[in-house]
């Protein structure tokens, strides 16, 4: 069930984009869907992936919180059109993704004005990636991601596959097996990703490079980046 007037202060969270936009600095009058309604334990021994799935496919678009604990899920979550997806904050709020193939979260290639933030990815050298944001004829676009960390993933970090006008801002990724962040064009429809921000974003010992940007025609913005992609000795 929905956790209506829970008590969690989400400051600057935007709900929606354009001339509708409105800013939400208390969301504890909102309907906010704890997985721990749903049976996830969050004790880091019991696969929560049953109880998560059941959380997104009640809230049906409606926020999605993680309270602190560590949860193991080998699933994988679509975050839908003007989604909130949100926990504690990185080393609190802990998601051991275990899917071998795809991203723990996927922002839809319909979904506008998204937000996921304050969560923790650890892939424990199993899960591939932590967000994959695709888009397709402008889909998964005006997205945020924001305080967030990624490690131990098989795979890339973060990927934009395509997307526009995504934000990634105070965003870690940590000791993947490919790279930091991967921006590439689009590999369901040919479109270069276009109009992306990486502010205060952290790279740091990845197999691969710590960012890769492989596009055509569009160069994304690369705002306030701290480059740190050596192994140490």
């Amino acid at each position: 069930m929905p956790r209506a007037g829970l008590d969690v202060q989400v400051p600057g969270v935007v709900f929606g984009y354009g001339a509708s936009a409105a800013t939400n600095n208390n969301i504890g009058a909102l309907d906010i869907f704890s997985v721990k309604s749903y049976g996830a334990t969050g004790n880091g021994v019991t696969d929560d992936s049953v109880a998560i799935a059941a959380a997104y496919t009640a809230a049906s678009g409606k926020p999605i919180y993680y309270p602190t604990g560590t949860y193991i899920d080998s699933g994988t979550h679509n975050v839908a059109n003007g989604q909130l997806v949100f926990g504690d904050g990185p080393g609190l709020s802990i998601i051991k993704n275990t899917h071998a193939t795809l991203a723990n979260l996927v922002p839809g290639a319909v979904s506008l004005g998204w937000q996921i933030r304050d969560l923790e990815f650890n892939g424990n050298a199993v899960g591939k990636t932590a967000i994959s944001i695709t888009g397709v004829s402008g889909g998964g676009s005006y997205g945020v991601v924001r305080n967030c960390y990624a490690h131990n993933q098989t795979s890339h970090g973060f990927v934009v596959d395509g997307a526009w006008k995504i934000e990634f801002d105070s965003v870690r990724s940590v000791l993947n097996g490919g790279d930091g962040f991967k921006v590439q064009r689009g590999t369901i429809t040919v479109q270069d990703p276009s109009h992306l921000k990486f502010q205060d974003c952290y790279p740091e010992q990845n197999t691969g490079n710590g960012f890769t940007v492989g596009t055509v025609t569009a160069n994304p913005s690369l705002l306030g980046i701290e480059f740190d992609n050596r192994s140490e000795e």
